[in-house]
């Protein structure tokens, strides 16, 4: 009888305040991904690239997904030993930190110069052959430069 009266305050506990609790993490892990970005744009580019990687590779193995992420590489690779297969797991946590920090720094990146060379080299694409553009445009839709593969085959046929 005790034990049902617990198990009811907990469920009821639980439902009032679990959507909170959910928030408030949510907010408090935002809010450390905020401060760590605040602090990764304080140093320069190649010493905050490294500090990531760092960091992800020590803190990564304690992250639930590390455990999918092993399990996935023994069976993508059986014949690796469990040394190299967390190599390649910290390997995988270092670069997608650097790859994440890398968006921090992109501001930097495409300066005046090289947004104008960007700008040129889309114009040319699109003038020269638009079908290329549309196949770089829409990534999924893998078609090659349209155009061209039919009017070779149009060629070839009426040879």
């Amino acid at each position: 009888m005790v034990g049902n009266a617990f198990k009811k305050l907990r469920r009821d506990l639980a439902f009032r305040y679990g959507r909170r609790l959910r928030q408030f993490n949510y907010w408090l892990l935002a809010r450390l991904a905020m401060t760590m970005i605040w602090l990764l744009r304080l140093l320069p580019v190649d010493s905050a690239l490294n500090f990531a990687d760092r960091a992800a590779r020590r803190i990564g193995p304690w992250v639930g997904r590390h455990n999918v992420a092993i399990a996935n590489l023994r069976k993508a690779y059986p014949e690796k030993s469990d040394k190299e297969i967390q190599a390649i797991a910290s390997d995988m946590w270092g670069n997608m930190a650097r790859l994440a920090a890398e968006y921090i720094f992109l501001d930097a990146l495409f300066v005046h110069g090289t947004t104008q060379l960007l700008n040129d080299v889309v114009e040319r694409w699109v003038r020269e052959d638009p079908g290329q553009w549309m196949w770089f445009h829409k990534r999924w839709e893998i078609s090659g430069p349209r155009g061209k593969h039919k009017r070779a085959r149009n060629r070839g046929e009426a040879a």
